[in-house]
């Protein structure tokens, strides 16, 4: 017959076998780990310029914005001045980390440690992924109705993707 000891003994391995197998799981489900950027839209007020700048981010390469306005309380809609498009390559690259840290504190010691950490399920170090991303942007001169109600007022985009279907989003005008 096992005594108590024994049995423990043989539970800790198991438990720890367990819980890698779990993790393992979960890292192989966890799915392709570069999330699609969302398209977003913000907009500034720049006072020195007189300028509201509208920006619509993280545009995938098959869209487009059709159209840009500024919206008042009226629903008068204005064009924009000036459009401004932009691409840049964002870019990362997956090496092992090693992570210093200390614990504990002036009754108990100082416990040092040390830590190393990568990709279970990634062993390609070194390789770098790049990923362009692509924005516009639509200035408009500030109305002078703008003044009297800024938080009225709001900017608008109409984005589109290959099948011809469209979107709106919208932001709100800071007074800022």
């Amino acid at each position: 017959m096992m005594n108590r000891h024994t049995t423990f003994g043989l539970r800790r391995p198991a438990a720890f076998l367990a819980l890698l197998l779990l993790a393992l799981a979960v890292g192989a489900c966890a799915g392709d780990r570069n999330e699609a950027v969302r398209t977003r839209v913000s907009a500034d007020l720049d006072r020195a310029a007189n300028e509201i700048r509208a920006t619509v981010s993280g545009l995938r390469p098959s869209e487009a914005v059709e159209s840009f306005r500024l919206v008042g309380p009226d629903d008068v809609r204005h064009m924009p001045r000036r459009r401004i498009r932009s691409e840049h390559v964002a870019g990362t690259q997956s090496n092992p980390t090693v992570g210093v840290q200390a614990r504990g504190g002036s009754a108990s010691g100082i416990d040092p440690g040390l830590s190393l950490s990568f990709d279970l399920l990634d062993w390609t170090w070194g390789r770098s992924e790049t990923r362009t991303q692509r924005s516009v942007t639509a200035v408009f001169a500030v109305p002078e109705a703008y003044r009297a109600r800024p938080e009225a007022w709001h900017v608008e985009a109409v984005i589109t993707d290959p099948t011809g279907a469209s979107r709106k989003r919208r932001a709100p005008v800071p007074d800022t």
